[in-house]
């Protein structure tokens, strides 16, 4: 991924569950060739409220209608994305923007902007949490959100190995699986 490491540094300020949710989808976008860049994560109160007061008080467009506290983002179980091609941002490509949402909701996100048909590049990681339970101090089950990540992983890895064994693959196919079965080997041992 173009921007692992800044992926990596917005996702490691995330919830643990959001954050293992947020490494299955950047796993499975590298899978089918789709990047992205995390532009925001979590974000305190006053981050909040600052990005509140754009468009209002501040010059420039509204970018949200939620002050600090009222803000999944708040909770570390939110992020804004935006989708790179070639390295660009492809802040207008609305494919894109669809394309790894589906994904996303495939492993667990929900994307707001189904329902609402604003703020394209927001995924939520709070399975049946809304903002009281968050208030409350209840979080996604990080076990959980680990577990699907391995699962999945797994599963990825056993396809390989499966195709890997068949006679039906290239020489030049099988280098490039005996590649991608040590990369998930690696991933694997850095979930677990």
């Amino acid at each position: 991924m173009i921007y692992e490491s800044r992926n990596r540094r917005e996702a490691d300020n995330l919830h643990p569950a959001a954050r293992h949710k947020v490494f299955q989808l950047i796993d499975r976008c590298e899978l089918v060739g789709l990047n992205f860049l995390i532009v925001s994560g979590s974000r305190t109160n006053d981050d909040q409220n600052e990005k509140w007061k754009q468009g209002r008080e501040y010059p420039g467009p509204i970018v949200t209608y939620v002050k600090g506290g009222d803000s999944k983002h708040n909770y570390g179980v939110a992020i804004d994305f935006v989708p790179v091609l070639l390295g660009f941002l492809k802040w207008n490509s609305k494919k894109q923007f669809e394309q790894i949402a589906r994904i996303a909701v495939e492993i667990g996100f929900e994307w707001p902007y189904q329902k609402w048909n604003w703020d394209i590049g927001h995924l939520e990681y709070s399975p049946d949490l809304d903002i009281a339970a968050l208030k409350a101090g209840k979080r996604p089950d990080a076990t959980k959100a680990r577990d699907d990540r391995v699962d999945d992983l797994q599963a990825r890895l056993r396809k390989a190995q499966e195709a890997l064994e068949s006679g039906a693959v290239t020489f030049r196919r099988k280098s490039k699986l005996r590649r991608f079965v040590r990369m998930m080997e690696r991933q694997l041992e850095q979930v677990q």
